[in-house]
């Protein structure tokens, strides 16, 4: 398991999570800042599952987690994500020079795609990471706590492989 980022000051302006239930009940909720920590996000989905699911069959999840950077005088936004050498080439694209820009990315898992967005907003970077199943999916109810689970590992990694130490230092 991905441990927690351990920062000072957290740059996650908000964390929401999303399913449907069998009977097409969806169920949102959203966690702004400040970030209250996965242990609180996922109580909430086990809490959210056990009154909707019903052990029943769920589907279209969805976990996002945006984040937001301060900019200073002379950023150049895009120089301030890295492209590991580990990172897939495909991911490359996300550094483009225009005001938006995103990718998808695999997941470890079967219909796990996270898709990473970076936007710049006057003085803030914003870098929104969205993991959702790729196609009609279902699960059970413990299958999805680990597709949670999962979905947060993968977005954790991706964060700590295009993530610059300059931003880091910001906010360790």
């Amino acid at each position: 398991m991905v441990t927690s980022h351990n920062f000072s000051r957290s740059p996650v302006e908000e964390v929401m999570f999303r399913f449907c239930s069998e009977n097409g009940q969806s169920v949102e909720e959203v966690f702004p800042s400040p970030y209250p920590g996965w242990e609180k996000i996922r109580n909430q989905i086990i809490h959210s599952l056990e009154l909707t699911a019903n052990n029943k069959i769920t589907t279209d999840c969805i976990l996002k987690y945006t984040d937001v950077f301060l900019l200073t005088t002379g950023d150049i936004p895009g120089n301030l994500i890295l492209i590991a050498p580990m990172v897939p080439v495909d991911i490359r694209s996300l550094i483009v020079q225009g005001p938006v820009s995103e990718i998808n990315i695999a997941g470890s898992i079967e219909n796990l795609v996270i898709n990473v967005r970076y936007e710049q907003n006057n003085d803030k970077m914003i870098l929104v990471f969205k993991a959702s199943n790729k196609d009609q999916f279902t699960f059970s109810r413990d299958e999805m706590l680990v597709w949670f689970d999962t979905a947060r590992e993968n977005i954790h990694r991706i964060f700590d492989a295009i993530v610059t130490s300059k931003l880091i230092n910001r906010i360790s």
